[in-house]
Order: structure tokens, then C-alpha cells, then sequence
């Protein structure tokens, strides 16, 4: 048997500014739907938009306000 999982409608999505961004990574562990992931070697995070689910804790988090919730329909 599988474990019942919830549905969550995602109305907002993180948008990552690359030019505030100066790839601290403090957003990273903050989200625990893994929606900001890690890409070796690249300098700064990047959005999942299949994981982030718009809480916006990772926009709270971001000491350059590199991090913005959007509405989904934007992206």
C-alpha cells in the first residue's frame, strides 16, 4: 500500500533575481520541499518550479532580497 500524499495547488513561485543574488546559499537549507537546489558549479541556486511551492521561507531568508514570490501564471 502507498502512503497517501496531499495535493497542494501552487499559486506562487520563488523568482531568483541573478543580479542580487551573490550565491550565499542561505535559501537552500531553509526549504524543506527542496524547491532552491544546488547545481555544482554554478555560482547561485536555482528554483525547482516542479518542488518550490511558494511558501515564500526562502524569500524571508535571503539577506539581498534575490527572492520574490510570483504568481505561478507569470513564470
Amino acid at each position: 500500500m502507498f502512503p497517501q500524499m496531499a495535493v497542494i495547488e501552487v499559486t506562487y513561485i520563488v523568482n531568483l533575481d541573478e543580479v542580487l543574488c551573490d550565491g550565499c546559499r542561505l535559501c537552500l537549507p531553509v526549504c524543506k520541499f527542496k524547491g532552491m537546489i544546488s547545481i555544482p558549479g554554478e555560482r547561485m541556486p536555482m528554483v525547482d518550479p516542479w518542488s518550490c511551492t511558494g511558501c515564500g521561507t526562502c524569500v524571508t531568508t535571503c539577506p539581498q532580497d534575490a527572492l520574490t514570490l510570483r504568481p505561478k501564471e507569470e513564470q
